[in-house]
């Protein structure tokens, strides 16, 4: 039986699992598209497109000032 991989989309946290040997997939609940990266048995998931992964970097830069803001060590 083929491996699954449990994942979490970045936009709306609903969660996947898939097969190993896939390398595309779409939220089946907001539609986002990502691409799957594998390095050293990590697992990493990145936006199809640019314009996701821009809103991605804005809201990791927000939540980062909110914790520096409460002096929280990211």
């Amino acid at each position: 039986m083929p491996e699954k991989i449990h994942l979490s989309c970045l936009f709306c946290d609903t969660k996947f699992e898939i097969y190993n040997e896939i390398n595309q997939f779409a939220c089946s609940k907001c539609g986002n598209e990502f691409y799957i990266e594998k390095s050293g048995g990590v697992v990493y998931i990145n936006p199809v497109n640019d314009i996701n992964k821009q809103q991605i970097d804005k809201q990791y830069y927000q939540i980062k000032k909110v914790f520096l803001h409460l002096n929280i060590k990211i």
